[in-house]
């Protein structure tokens, strides 16, 4: 059963903070890394034919990379474009792996922090690992679909409360114990990674696997948080 420092459980919804809201570090160096993706596609692209029509308006910014719009058509004015963008992308300077690496740092000390929150702020010892699996069950554990599992599985509690506390004993949650750990080693192998496409990868592939479990986290930290506030609240009031 949750052990937090709580008289009633009080739902805040914070759902907007792992939408990307955060990652504003990443953005520069992500959209370089594109721009210089798609430079380099358009350098190796080659259609069957091309045209320039008299209609079309050809914007200073591009007359400036392109010349003029009589020449369009050549194989060699889009290649020396191509070549062109490549060098202004360059010298931008890079810097995606170091910011990739550095969200990914603030993000694991966040959640460090709501776990230890969490742990601070529960009634008697409560370690880590505990509250990792109170804050998935947070709110899960009250539901129709676990009191369903929990029956399924063969228990017989009579009150809701006891189901609950056998299904945080006993459901295969997805995070069995404190992540963070292991969130700081993939850390570490993002950060001595030297191919930028690989380490895209691995930078997605963790913010993809953990969302789920950080929302968790975040609403446990939340209503928690919530609580206290009220507690302070009615103390103060009387």
């Amino acid at each position: 059963m949750w052990r937090w420092k709580l008289f009633s459980i009080c739902t805040v919804s914070n759902a907007v903070y792992h939408r990307g809201v955060r990652h504003e570090g990443i953005l520069h160096a992500l959209a370089l890394f594109y721009f210089e993706n798609a430079c380099g596609v358009l350098k190796g692209f080659s259609p069957l034919w091309r045209a320039v029509s008299s209609y079309d308006r050809i914007s200073h910014r591009a007359i400036k990379y392109m010349g003029s719009p009589s020449v369009l058509g050549g194989r060699e004015v889009l290649d020396a474009v191509a070549e062109r963008l490549l060098k202004v992308g360059a010298s931008l300077g890079d810097s995606l792996i170091a910011d990739l690496a550095a969200d990914m740092e603030k993000t694991i000390e966040h959640v460090d922090g709501q776990i230890g929150f969490l742990v601070e702020n529960a009634t008697g010892d409560m370690s880590r690992r505990e509250a990792v699996i109170a804050a998935q069950g947070w709110r899960f554990s009250y539901s129709e679909e676990a009191r369903k599992w929990a029956t399924d599985k063969g228990c017989k509690g009579p009150s809701l409360a006891d189901y609950a506390r056998w299904i945080e004993a006993n459901y295969p949650w997805p995070v069995k114990t404190d992540p963070v750990p292991g969130w700081r080693r993939r850390l570490q192998s993002l950060r001595a990674e030297k191919d930028r496409h690989t380490a895209l990868r691995k930078y997605t592939e963790f913010m993809r696997q953990t969302e789920e479990f950080r929302e968790q986290v975040e609403h446990a930290e939340s209503a928690v948080d919530a609580q206290i506030q009220l507690e302070i609240d009615y103390r103060r009031g009387k």
